[in-house]
């Protein structure tokens, strides 16, 4: 059951509404960042294990490019995760 639902109160019902609607954004982009960085977890340790056999030549350049893209992914399932946390006690103050 979501906060509209069961809360009648003080807080207006479109306030309610409107970050319920936001929470939701914000879960669905988390989960689409959470699928990228799970993704790229995986290629980075696909790639170390194939360079700690000699497998696959991957210039200095390229493991920092791949390193890059790592840590932008894990920057933004972060700011995401603070977002959603921060909606979730702005609508948690409204039900009080």
């Amino acid at each position: 059951m979501t906060y509209s639902q069961r809360l009648s109160g003080a807080a207006s019902l479109s306030e309610i509404m409107h970050l319920e609607h936001q929470i939701k954004k914000v879960k669905d982009k988390q989960a689409a960042a959470d699928e990228s960085l799970k993704q790229y977890k995986q290629q980075w340790a696909e790639y170390a294990t194939k360079l700690q056999k000699g497998e696959l030549p991957l210039e200095a350049a390229e493991r920092q490019a791949f390193q890059v893209k790592l840590e932008a992914a894990q920057t933004v399932v972060n700011t995401l995760t603070a977002q959603l946390d921060e909606l979730e006690m702005a609508l948690e103050e409204l039900g009080d």
